[in-house]
This record gives structure tokens, sequence and C-alpha cells, in this order.
């Protein structure tokens, strides 16, 4: 389909939804929430426990097995890393830790268990996951443990909990968008670069290409203003951050095939963003499968029109952004 006609069909899909969610406002304003059960239910606590330990303990070990084990290994260490991609890949710790976090609680919740246990049991899961890996990294002789990621892993999930407790729902939403960065106005020596880092396999370029992604909080106006909001519940605004011209961790410059490389004349930079999104948990479908849905459908980002300030000193537009 043409990017043109692409973007149209988001357009009035969206404005569908919108003119229909106005005009069922009422019908469905109380939203059932599928993930609590009133009841404590001990085979659901039991298989959800054993789910969330085994996943974690399971992917840790797969994790050390498939990528750690390969590399020396180092008496336990850490790093300062916090320059390195222009902290893209810290943003991507947050936003993993919200979603882990919820998930786990989430599930716990819906076996019964009160809202101070499942906060417990599936924020120390999640959360030691993401420990592990730093662990791990800090056991490498190649990496180290890196204090910012662990910082951010914590601030991920403190976005998730204490709106928890404070509102008892999520008004602010880490998400995720990414587009694959473009290279094809460079030389070929940037094109290999980028396909050495970031892969030319689109599946494996959502993860790796730090160029193409961006993080977001999307923030829920209605759900401050007590009643009083014009906009739909489901609408929200959305702060982003993304960056472009990284290819290396902290330089354009890189040793490959014995040749020596240096790009640094290409631009390293931040850009912020500025759009709307959907939380689709207060989108106006009653269907059971949807509840169960929507909080994972609210990691990606929906494309909507956005504005880009970067640091080289330029606004620019975008009809659909990715």
């Amino acid at each position: 389909m043409p990017k043109s006609i692409l973007k149209k069909t988001v357009a009035v899909v969206l404005l569908f939804i919108g003119s229909y969610s106005t005009l069922l406002a009422q019908e469905f304003n109380e939203l059932p929430n599928v993930y609590r059960l009133d009841t404590f239910n001990y085979k659901r606590a039991r298989g959800v426990v054993a789910l969330e330990t085994g996943l974690s303990v399971g992917s840790s070990i797969g994790l050390y097995k498939a990528w750690y084990s390969g590399y020396e290994q180092s008496g336990f260490h850490w790093i300062d890393d916090s320059y390195g991609w222009l902290q893209i890949d810290k943003y991507g710790h947050a936003a993993t830790a919200y979603h882990l976090v919820q998930f786990c609680y989430n599930m716990n919740r819906w076996s019964g268990m009160s809202k101070n246990k499942s906060m417990l049991i599936g924020g120390g899961i999640a959360y030691g996951f993401q420990t592990a890996i730093e662990f791990f990294d800090g056991l490498s002789e190649a990496w180290g443990a890196s204090w910012t990621d662990a910082a951010m892993n914590t601030l991920g999930a403190a976005t998730f909990i204490s709106q928890e407790y404070l509102w008892g729902e999520q008004r602010i939403i880490w998400k995720y968008s990414f587009h694959p960065g473009n290279y094809s106005n460079y030389d070929i020596n940037v094109q290999n670069r980028a396909t050495a880092l970031y892969s030319d396999i689109i599946f494996q370029q959502w993860l790796k290409d730090y160029n193409g992604q961006s993080y977001w909080l999307s923030i829920n106006p209605a759900s401050f203003m007590n009643g009083n909001s014009r906009m739909p519940e489901w609408l929200n605004i959305a702060v982003g951050y993304s960056a472009e011209g990284l290819f290396g961790a902290n330089w354009n410059v890189w040793l490959a095939d014995q040749c020596y490389y240096d790009y640094s004349h290409i631009p390293r930079y931040r850009q912020y963003l500025f759009s709307l999104d959907v939380d689709f948990t207060k989108l106006p479908i009653k269907a059971k499968w949807f509840r169960y849905m929507a909080p994972y459908l609210n990691i990606i980002k929906v494309p909507f029109p956005t504005l880009e300030i970067n640091e080289l000193g330029k606004v620019k537009g975008y009809w659909m952004y990715f």
C-alpha cells in the first residue's frame, strides 16, 4: 500500500474511532477491568507466580547461554556509559521495566491477589529479571554493569508503581515507536556500518537500530480533569525522544576489516517530539478480549501528526510519524 494511502487510511480510522467514542461515551462510562478478581484464586495464583518465575529465570539462563557465555568473563565491575548512543538505550530500559512490572502486576491481580502483594511479587520478579541482566554485564570483560541502566530500570518500574498507588490507574504511559533508519543517502562505508550495527532484517532492526527508535511519555489529560475535559477520554498528549546520526556508541569512528573510518563529520543529535496518541485502555470497547489486550497495545505509540525540534536548531513537521 502506498504511504500516502496508508496515512489517509489511518487518519480516517482514528476520526471514526473519535466520533464513535463520543457518541457512546455515556454508555461506556465504566469500562470493565478484566485483571481485577475480587476473591483470591489459589490455582490461578500458583500458576501465575510459576509462570512469571519460570519466564524470568528461564529467560535469564537462556540469555546467558546464548550471549554472555561466549565472551571473556571478569570480576564484577561497573562502568559509566551514560553518554553512549545519546541515551536512547536508557529510555529503552525504562520503557521495558514499566511494561514488565505492569504485566506481572496485572497477572497477579487477575489471580485475586491484593494490590500490595501483587506489586511486591510482580515488581520483584520483573525488576529482578532486569537486575540479572546488569549482573551478567558486570561479569563480562567487554562490558560492565551500568549504573545508568539500573537507574532507568528503577525509573520505569517506579512510573508504574507510583501511579497505581497515587491514582489507581495509569495516566502516564511509557511507549515505543519505530521506523527503519534511512541510510541510502550515505556512502557505502556508512551503509555497511549501519548493517553491521543494526542488521538489515526488519525484525532485528526494531530492537537494534537506535536511529529509528523513539520513546514516549503518553499523558492522558482527561484523567487529570475530574470529568471536565472536552477531549475524548482515550486521547493522549505524547512527548517523545529520539536521535539521529548514530554509527557508534560515543563517536562516529570505527575499525572494520583492518581499516580505520572517521565519519565524525556526520552530526549526532537529539530529537524532541510532540504528538497525540491513543490510550487503548480508555477506548469505549467492552469486548473481553480487547480489555485483556488493551494494556499491551499501549506499548506502541499510535502514529499521529508530529512536531520535531532537534539539536541542530531545526523544526520539522510530519503528517504521520512512526
